[in-house]
């Protein structure tokens, strides 16, 4: 008889313990579900603030309405051909050019190469002069100080 009573009280305390457990369960599962919740609405509310800045930067980027206001703030217009130079028309050009500006230009790139595989090189360019240096800074390295890949520099 004592061993029925032992038995029935520990069923009872383990079924005690396992409803005691499933209610912290249930509780916490309720928590975690209205912090998913949350977090699905932050989402959706996320995903429409992006829809609404993607349709304001397509308006903020339309050509036509910046083609609009640099012409309205800034003067700017189309390139008009009055604006398109040749060489012989530019102030300063050396004498020996005109030759090559006045050939056409689909024959241009064939008189480049018939002059490469000629042999001819081209007039060294003057070196650029090093500005003053009225204080130590660091200067970024032009793409002319850069060397070519082919031992040697430009």
């Amino acid at each position: 008889m004592i061993r029925g009573l032992v038995g029935t009280v520990l069923w009872s305390l383990l079924a005690g313990a396992v409803g005691i457990g499933l209610f912290f369960v249930k509780h916490e599962v309720k928590d975690l579900e209205s912090r998913l919740a949350g977090l699905n609405q932050d989402i959706a509310r996320n995903q429409d603030e992006m829809h609404v800045l993607k349709a304001e930067w397509s308006y903020l980027n339309d050509p036509a309405r910046l083609r609009d206001l640099s012409e309205r703030h800034l003067g700017m217009r189309p390139m008009g051909t009055g604006q398109i130079a040749t060489l012989d028309t530019l102030p300063g050009a050396p004498s020996d050019l005109p030759a090559l500006a006045s050939t056409p230009k689909s024959d241009a790139p064939s008189v480049a190469k018939a002059e490469f595989s000629a042999g001819l090189k081209p007039e060294p360019r003057p070196s650029p002069q090093p500005a003053p240096k009225t204080h130590s800074t660091v200067r970024p390295q032009l793409a002319a100080d850069l060397p070519t890949g082919h031992g040697e520099e430009r």
